[in-house]
């Protein structure tokens, strides 16, 4: 690995600086995780205490187990030094500090530095290795489709109770007021044979993964309320559309994953059958299905966050088996090539282990995504501790931080948040999951990103407001620029950079159902689909992108620095948001436009070859 010496972590505080790292089989890192069973060690180094006692606090939500112990400390010429092994042999999340004494005054070490009171901890996240999560992609993007709205193929009858929209002239129904209740089946009409049909432009995009909005047979247009999930939605083409999109995609190097939404189904499920037309749940309490649900005598039931249409399932003995032995060997047979999992903090840890087992026993290589928008090393939700990065569960997860991160920094210029975050982030994650996670900036539940980034806030506005609000031409001039220098710094960053259909064309919108608007085919502003696609296709072929150490500059306000380094290369991205050009410290070769780059011009992210910030790198006169 190469920058090994620069793999520390710098702390400064009101009462000194020191630097900590951990080192695993030898090899220093800025993260904070280790493999189980392997050595593992902290070392750390402070300067400015010379006759004290330097203490050493380790515990998990269980309990503190190394409880002030006295480190041996090697003192020379005015620095301290402690190592220290870490235990590795149980896997979960470790919490650790430092407290320094010196004539009788207690001093506390911690991510916040040397501070005169407890300021918090440092993680350490053991990990196993049952499940490697290697770099099993080609560095290529993620592209998330809404398959009603993304294109039409095939010849599929509507559902005699489906209204059926005008794709060119129509908005998506919305109701009154945010968050009232809709029943959701007006359709566009886009299917599974209309990506197919769509394979070689989402290809030439630099895309290697394929992630679909839920495709199970449902009465709503955008499928998360489960209908039947052994058939494929037959307005989307049913069964045999979808292996042939599978095959289409694979022979283009293409993988694709499905939503599996397994936390709850649609009341006119063949499950819950709240219009008693199946022998469902509801009506019967003889149904094989009964015991997936919260039914009280009177007929109520608990749903999920209160929506009435999407009964929550109970996790079962009978349910998990039935998604685990039934539903999962199906389509993975079928071919597909994993899943992205709906709410996944909603899953027991039980049943999430149990998917990826049943997943994987199949294909190994299997890619299971869920959706988390914290960090997800140290989640607590439902009062458990998620264990989602320690090998049994996730491959990766939906990088909501990274994106509120990057979108904060464009649009605001405070390179503080970002920082914070993203190494953070970086830290507490194990390599391989974090470079397998899906780094985004928009999404089927957020506002389009070029409407976060040039249009009016949404504050305030009714939904009728809304369906038609619009950005000016100098809001959307605004938002390109922005969106440019956005796509590039998340492209940089480590991760699966991921497109949601229709940003690289220009699209707009609020929140659903106003993102979720069909793609404008033939209308595309074909100068930020290239802009994407020469994004992606460098990231593709830069391996410093794709696995490199994530290692953030410092920098003066308004710009936010970082460097990528493999065995083969280094890479610098350099985002200014400031007023004026930032002069790099020696030209360089931009991956963004193929051109050597003096500067990074205000406003822009530049993708430069090399480690222009290194101190041996060339200087300016």
């Amino acid at each position: 690995m190469a920058h090994q010496a620069e793999q520390i972590n710098r702390y400064n505080g009101d009462y000194g600086q020191f630097t900590l790292k951990v080192v695993t089989d030898g090899v220093a890192s800025r993260i904070f995780a280790a493999k189980k069973n392997k050595k593992a060690e902290v070392l750390l180094t402070y300067h400015g205490y010379e006759q004290h006692t330097c203490r050493f606090y380790f515990g998990s939500d269980s309990g503190i187990t190394i409880n002030g112990a006295v480190c041996q400390t090697v003192c020379e010429n005015g620095i301290s030094r402690v190592s220290l092994p870490l235990d590795t042999e149980t896997e979960g999340l470790f919490f650790f500090h430092f407290e320094l004494e010196q004539n009788g005054c207690l001093t506390f070490l911690s991510p916040d530095g040397i501070t005169d009171r407890f300021a918090g901890e440092w993680q350490l996240l053991v990990c196993n290795d049952r499940y490697p999560s290697e770099y099993g992609f080609s560095g290529g993007a993620i592209y998330h489709i809404f398959v009603d709205r993304f294109a039409k193929g095939g010849d599929y009858p509507p559902r005699s109770d489906a209204i059926m929209l005008d794709w060119e002239k129509d908005t998506p129904e919305y109701a009154e007021k945010p968050g009232d209740f809709l029943r959701n089946n007006t359709f566009f009409g886009g299917t599974l044979t209309g990506i197919a049909d769509k394979l070689d432009y989402i290809s030439s995009l630099g895309v290697d993964l394929i992630y679909l909005s839920p495709v199970f047979t449902a009465y709503s247009n955008h499928k998360y309320d489960t209908g039947d999930y052994m058939s494929v939605d037959p307005m989307f083409g049913g069964d045999e559309a979808l292996k042939t999109l599978i095959d289409g995609c694979h022979k283009r190097g293409i993988r694709i994953i499905l939503d599996g939404v397994f936390n709850h189904v649609g009341d006119d499920s063949i499950y819950f059958d709240s219009g008693n037309k199946y022998g469902g749940a509801l009506h019967n309490p003889s149904s094989p299905y009964r015991e997936w649900f919260n039914i009280s005598p009177d007929g109520g039931y608990e749903c999920w966050w209160g929506v009435k249409n999407l009964p929550k399932v109970i996790k079962c003995d009978s349910f998990r088996s039935y998604i685990c032995d039934t539903v999962i060997p199906k389509y993975m047979k079928m071919g597909i090539d994993g899943w992205r999992l709906d709410v996944v903090d909603e899953y027991p840890e039980s049943f999430l282990e149990r998917i990826t087992s049943a997943s994987k026993s199949i294909d190994r290589n299997a890619y299971i995504l869920g959706e988390v928008w914290e960090d997800a090393s140290n989640k607590i939700a439902y009062g458990e501790r998620k264990k989602y990065l320690c090998g049994n569960a996730l491959d990766g997860v939906m990088n909501y931080p990274f994106r509120n991160a990057v979108c904060d920094f464009i649009t605001t210029s405070d390179n503080e948040f970002i920082t914070d975050i993203t190494t953070t982030i970086a830290a507490h994650y194990p390599a391989d999951r974090l470079n397998n996670s899906m780094n985004m900036l928009g999404t089927h539940d957020t506002e389009r990103i070029l409407t976060v980034l040039g249009g009016i806030p949404s504050d305030g506005l009714s939904n009728a407001a809304l369906a038609h609000t619009i950005m000016t031409d100098e809001q959307y001039a605004t938002a390109k620029k922005r969106f440019t220098a956005a796509y590039a710094l998340l492209a940089a960053l480590p991760g699966k950079t991921a497109i949601y259909y229709g940003d690289e064309a220009g699209m707009q919108g609020y929140g659903d159902p106003f993102n979720r608007r069909p793609f404008p085919w033939g209308k595309e502003d074909t100068g930020l689909t290239d802009f994407v696609r020469a994004v992606n296709l460098s990231k593709k072929s830069c391996p410093a992108l794709i696995y490199g150490d994530f290692d953030p500059i410092p920098t003066e306000s308004g710009v936010f620095a970082f460097r990528r380094t493999c065995e083969s290369e280094t890479v610098s991205c350099v985002s200014n948001m400031t007023n004026e050009p930032y002069l790099l410290p020696a030209p360089a070769f931009s991956l963004t436009d193929g051109m050597t780059a003096c500067n990074v011009p205000a406003g822009q992210t530049k993708i430069l070859k090399g480690d222009l910030f290194n101190d041996k790198a060339a200087k300016r006169p």
